[in-house]
C-alpha cells in the first residue's frame, strides 16, 4: 500500500477539556516523525475547538499539517469529517493527549488492515503513570486484552485505524455520547468484518482527572445501552435509577477478571492485581454518580 495514501488524524478536542497545547504540539511532532519514517503519509488536524492558540501552533511549528474543522463541537463529528476530507486510503486515529511509542507505531498499527485481515485495528492504550495509573488502564481499557492480534468487541479511539471505505460505510453512529467507538465496533462485528488488536503499537494516554473521569464513564456506560439496543444492558434501562447496581456489579466484575487475567498486560505484577481489585470496586463507586446521572435522563455531565 503506497504511503502517500495513510493519513494520521491527530485531534484538538481534547485540548479544551483536560489537556494543553503543548500536549497536542507533542503528539502532531510525533505523528510528524511517523509519516515521514513511514514514507512520507500526512498529517490531518481534526480541529472543533477553533482554538486561537491551536491556529497559532499550525502556523509557527506545524505548517505542513492539514487543517481540516468541523461545523459543532463534537469530538466523533470533527474526527468523522477529518477523516473523510483526508483523501487516503487508510485513516489513523491518534488523540492529541496521546503518546505513540517505538519507531514501528504506525506500522505497527495498520499492519492488519495492509495485510488484507482486517478493516479497522485497535492499537493498545494505557495511561502514563504509577500503579493507580496502570489500575486505572485496567479499567478503562481492559478491553483490550489479552494483548495479541484478535478480533476486539471495541476499540480505543485515540490510537486505531480503518479502510477509508469501511469508515464511508459504517460511521460512527449518532447520540449524545462523546464517543461511540463500542457502538462502532459492535456494527463491524455484526457486519462480519471486526476490528482486529494491533497488539505492538503502544499510545501512552495522558493522565486525567480521577473523579471527573470516573463520573463521565459512569455516565457513559448507561449512554452505550442507550444508542446500541443490541446490548444486554440495554434492557435494564426500563428500571430507571434502580438498574444502577447492575451497571456497577457487571462492571466490578468484569474489572476483576481482566486485572487477574490482563494485568500484566498493564504493568501489574500478581500481587498488584490481587491488591487492585478492591481498589477498582472502589473507584467504581464514582462511576455510580454518572449512572444515577445517565439513568435520570440528564446530560453527559462537562467539566
Amino acid at each position: 500500500m503506497p504511503a502517500s495514501k495513510v493519513a494520521v488524524v491527530v485531534e484538538s478536542f481534547n485540548e479544551t477539556e483536560h489537556s494543553s497545547v503543548e500536549r497536542l504540539a507533542k503528539a502532531l511532532g510525533m505523528a510528524e516523525r511517523a509519516t515521514r519514517e513511514y514514507g512520507n503519509a500526512k498529517v490531518v488536524l481534526a480541529d472543533s475547538g477553533r482554538s486561537a492558540d491551536v491556529s497559532d501552533l499550525l502556523a509557527e511549528r506545524f505548517p505542513g499539517v492539514e487543517r481540516i474543522t468541523s461545523d459543532v463541537y463534537d469530538y466523533d463529528a470533527a474526527k468523522r469529517m477529518a477523516a473523510s476530507g483526508a483523501g487516503a486510503e487508510v485513516v489513523v486515529f491518534l488523540d492529541g493527549d496521546c503518546e505513540p511509542v517505538g519507531d514501528d507505531w504506525l506500522p505497527s498499527l495498520i499492519r492488519p488492515i495492509v495485510s488484507g485481515k482486517a478493516v479497522g485495528a485497535a492499537g493498545f492504550t494505557m495511561y502514563e503513570g504509577g500503579w493507580l495509573r496502570r489500575v486505572l488502564s485496567v479499567m478503562d481499557f481492559g478491553f483490550l486484552v489479552p494483548r495479541r492480534e484478535r478480533p476486539v468487541a471495541c476499540y480505543a479511539s485515540n490510537n486505531s485505524a480503518f479502510r477509508a471505505d469501511a469508515l464511508a460505510c459504517t460511521p460512527t453512529v449518532e447520540g449524545e455520547m462523546r464517543c461511540r467507538c463500542f457502538s462502532h465496533a459492535q456494527e463491524f462485528a455484526r457486519r462480519g468484518t471486526p476490528v482486529y488488536l494491533a497488539p505492538d503499537a503502544l499510545a501512552y494516554h495522558e493522565a486525567v482527572p480521577v473523579v471527573r473521569e470516573r463520573i463521565v464513564r459512569g455516565w457513559q456506560l448507561v449512554g452505550a445501552a442507550r444508542v446500541d439496543p443490541h446490548l444486554r444492558e440495554a434492557r435494564w434501562l426500563r428500571f430507571g435509577v434502580l438498574a444502577a447496581p447492575l451497571y456497577w456489579a457487571q462492571n466490578v466484575a468484569l474489572d476483576t477478571v481482566r486485572a487477574i487475567n490482563g494485568g500484566r498486560d498493564f504493568g501489574l505484577g500478581p500481587f498488584s492485581r490481587v491488591a487492585a481489585v478492591p481498589v477498582m470496586a472502589s473507584l467504581r463507586t464514582i462511576d455510580l454518580v454518572g449512572i444515577v446521572i445517565a439513568l435520570r435522563g440528564r446530560p453527559l455531565p462537562r467539566y
